[in-house]
């Protein structure tokens, strides 16, 4: 009967403590649409009941339970006064977009990684242990320095920028372009030679200049920040063990996906509330004998 009892409670014990989990979200891009995805992650882990560490330049307006900001100060007055402007985007070609884009991260990732925010979390080596690190990666992989600090616990990429090709390098999912449009092409599942010539040439000069410029780039600010013997982010990328991507089979076209590579895109999505005063706005259109149609996005 005591041997019954005793196994029971240390099942019940290794249930309670293998339900929940200590997470660090790396979410440093300054950007309202990528925070707005991402937070959606960190407040759902939240209400499960997991216990949620995350940096980030926007902290949460009212105190969450079992969530913690840690702040990366004046990220957006940073950006407002650098030469970036997100309009001039719109008049750029795809390949100067990108390449600006990794432009971007190199700059926020100096900037973040020398913060108040960015030291605190430092300060907590040896005393914190994480049993997951979460990473918004996508063009500032320096943040990746902080995997091997906290002995390199599984590492989950995460990205709102559609689904950039080294997120499948990442996991090993076949690209297979002749079919597959990269993520700056606007091409469907059926491209015209040119097409798939120029979607093979911009995808490959991308992985290009990511490997052989940008990376060098995040590897130096890391070790500034983490010591010349800290694990490179150029390395330590190459033990993501699983990547979710803010695409869906519903919208996207046709492509393969290893089982480690996960679509969720509308994961920031929630359930609709019914409009004030519905009732009242309907008496309104029926007596004036009109129709209204918002078009806006």
């Amino acid at each position: 009967m005591i041997r019954w009892l005793t196994l029971i409670f240390l099942t019940g014990w290794n249930v309670d403590h293998g339900s929940t989990a200590k997470i660090l979200g790396l979410m440093p891009t300054p950007s309202p649409s990528h925070h707005i995805w991402n937070r959606a992650l960190m407040l759902a882990l939240v209400a499960r009941g997991h216990q949620v560490t995350v940096l980030s330049p926007d902290p949460e307006k009212q105190p969450v339970a079992n969530h913690t900001d840690i702040v990366i100060e004046k990220a957006y007055e940073k950006i407002a006064d650098s030469e970036f402007h997100y309009e001039t985007m719109s008049t750029l070609t795809i390949l100067e977009n990108s390449l600006i884009c990794f432009n971007w991260g190199q700059d926020n990732c100096e900037f973040g990684m020398a913060s108040k925010g960015a030291q605190k979390l430092m300060a907590l080596k040896d005393k914190e242990k994480f049993d997951i690190i979460i990473i918004d990666v996508a063009v500032e992989e320096c943040f990746l320095g902080f995997v091997p600090i906290f002995g390199n616990p599984p590492v989950i990429a995460i990205t709102a920028f559609v689904s950039p090709p080294w997120y499948s390098i990442f996991v090993g999912n076949p690209q297979l372009l002749s079919f597959t449009n990269t993520y700056l092409m606007p091409f469907t599942d059926h491209m015209t030679f040119f097409q798939r010539m120029a979607n093979f040439v911009i995808h490959n000069y991308v992985l290009y200049y990511r490997k052989f410029h940008h990376l060098p780039i995040m590897d130096n600010i890391a070790q500034k920040y983490f010591g010349k013997s800290t694990p490179l982010p150029s390395e330590i990328e190459k033990n993501i063990s699983l990547v979710m991507v803010n695409t869906h089979y519903s919208l996207d076209y046709p492509r393969p996906l290893v089982p480690a590579m996960i679509t969720v895109g509308g994961m920031h999505i929630t359930p609709g509330k019914e409009l004030p005063n519905v009732r009242n706005i309907l008496y309104f259109t029926e007596l004036c004998s009109t129709q209204y149609m918002n078009l806006a996005s």
